[in-house]
This record gives C-alpha cells, structure tokens and sequence, in this order.
C-alpha cells in the first residue's frame, strides 16, 4: 500500500505514517489531498519500478484508505465531511492511475465496507474486528473488498504489486524541504509548490527513497546524520541512487542538475547563498555538476521499466 493516513482524529487502514497538523479549512484539505495526489502518484512509479533492488517489500494495492475517528471534535469531522465527504466508513481518498486498485474499479469516494468477508460495522468490536482482518491481508498480496459505490454494494478483488516498503506522506509546512526517518519520507507542501515539473520532484522523492534504501536514519543512526563527514557521505550517497532509482521508474535523470539550484536557493538565506553555504552538501555549482554526470551516467546505464 502506499501509506497509512492519520490526521487529526482521522485514521487510515494501511501502513503507518506520521500525525498531520490539522487544516484550517476544507479548501486546505482540497489543497493537501491535491499534493498527495501527484506526490504519491510520482513516489508509488519510483517505489514499484525498484522493488527488485529493495530489501525490503510489500504489496502495493494503489489506494488511501481513511475514516474518521469516532473521538473526532465535531467541528474537525465536519470540515473534512465537507472536503473529502469523509466520515466513519473507510473511504478510498486516492485511487492512483493504473494502480490495482483502480484496474479492479475501486474509485475515489468508494467505500470499502468488507475485507476477507469481515464487515466493517460503527461499534467498537466491529470496527476492530474490521481493522485486523485487514492487517492480516495486506501482506498476503491479495485484497478481497467489498465496496460501496452509490448506494450499490459489490465485490472486487486486488492483486497486490511488489514495491518498496517506504510510506511517502505530504505535511502541511510552507519550507521546500523533504526528510526521511527510517522507512518514513515527509514532503513539505512548499516543496511540492516549488517543483511543478514532475521529473524535478521525482529527484528529490528518489533522493529521499534511497536515504531508506540505504538505511542512512532511524532509530540508532542519530549520531550519523549529525556528524558532519558522515552526513556528506550520505548525502552524495543518496544523490547517486536516487537518481538510479527515478531514471528507473521512467523519469528523466537530467532533471536532477535542474532543480538543485532552485533546492538551493529556497532553502538558504541571502549570506548563505552570497557565501555558498551548504552545510553537508557539495557547493552548488559542485553538486548541480555531480548531478547532470550522474543523470547522464544513470541515462546510459538504465532502461526504465
């Protein structure tokens, strides 16, 4: 699956990820789920075009589940009810182009109301009952769902795909910035905002992808990114399998030289940018050259699946 969704007293019924500042609005919910959209469509290409090179894998079913707490406050349950039409029944929130879940004919606003034969009901023991027969299926590779589609009730099955076990979520910062923890990668709307080309945005999620393919954070691992000729290493590290992973999953590794100096520039201050400070990344100019080598390597060394 592509990731679990919790928000505020909203809970997804997949895999785990972070706690969201709640928005203000239904239009900042339309705005965040409109980040997701194309940042979980671009991340889940780069996540299933490399499953072979991942050591660790899960199915992919291509949807965002999410339901709404019955402990919500109403007014949160109410902002969301008018953005999404999202309430206590889990509800697919994304369906992604192509994906399993959409060539079985689960659409956007569907919801799923069984798993395995398990009902999902609105008491306590059913809603758990719901949620482990769940959790039991999603490793299995197969999801039989049934679905509620405009009053009508139906069966589907989903056929999950091999992808890389990494959960992408978009938060709600204005900075252009993305980080990983773990197995866990965060991408600030700002950064979604500042690169509206595809293949741009593509880098920095491979960027940030291999960060958990290599295992470069997580629990133990504090010391390493905070030492400085450690981080670099790591940081040169990811740039060269990133831009492997992205040109891999079909996106054009040149795009890499492109966006780092607009990464560059949001992200540092007028000294910094006057004296090129860049912490434990190469200088601008350095890394927008290793880059464009890179991309050209990875280019004529990679077929694109």
């Amino acid at each position: 699956m592509i990731g679990r969704f919790w928000v505020a007293g909203l809970a997804g019924a997949l895999c785990a990820a972070p706690a969201l500042a709640a928005p203000d609005t239904a239009q900042d919910i339309r705005q965040w789920h409109a980040q997701q959209q194309r940042v979980l469509t671009l991340a889940n290409r780069i996540l299933v075009a490399n499953a072979v090179t991942c050591k660790d894998v899960r199915p992919d079913y291509g949807y965002l589940p999410a339901n709404m707490s019955p402990a919500a406050p109403a007014p949160l349950r109410a902002v969301w009810q008018e953005a999404l039409g999202l309430d206590e029944r889990p509800m697919a929130i994304i369906v992604l182009k192509d994906g399993p879940a959409d060539k079985a004919g689960l659409r956007q606003g569907d919801h799923i109301m069984a798993v395995a034969g398990t009902a999902w009901g609105s008491d306590k023991e059913r809603r758990q009952a719901f949620d482990t027969a769940m959790s039991t299926a999603l490793p299995s590779g197969t999801l039989d769902l049934d679905i509620e589609h405009g009053g009508q009730t139906r069966a589907i099955t989903l056929s999950g795909r091999p992808a890389c076990k990494v959960d992408v979520v978009v938060v709600r910062r204005a900075s252009a910035n993305a980080s990983t923890f773990g197995n866990r990668v965060e991408v600030d709307g700002g950064l979604e905002r500042l690169l509206a080309d595809d293949d741009e945005l593509a880098f920095v999620l491979g960027h940030e992808i291999a960060h958990a393919v290599l295992e470069h954070s997580g629990p133990g691992k504090e010391a390493d990114t905070r030492n400085h000729d450690r981080r670099a290493v790591i940081e040169r590290e990811a740039d060269v399998l990133g831009v492997r992973l992205m040109t891999r999953a079909g996106f054009d590794p040149a795009a890499a030289a492109r966006a780092n100096p607009k990464l560059a520039h949001a992200n540092r201050g007028p000294i910094s940018r006057l004296l090129d400070l860049h912490g434990a990344y190469m200088a601008t100019n350095e890394r927008t050259a290793f880059l464009a080598s890179e991309g050209a390597k990875a280019k004529a060394e990679i077929t694109p699946r």
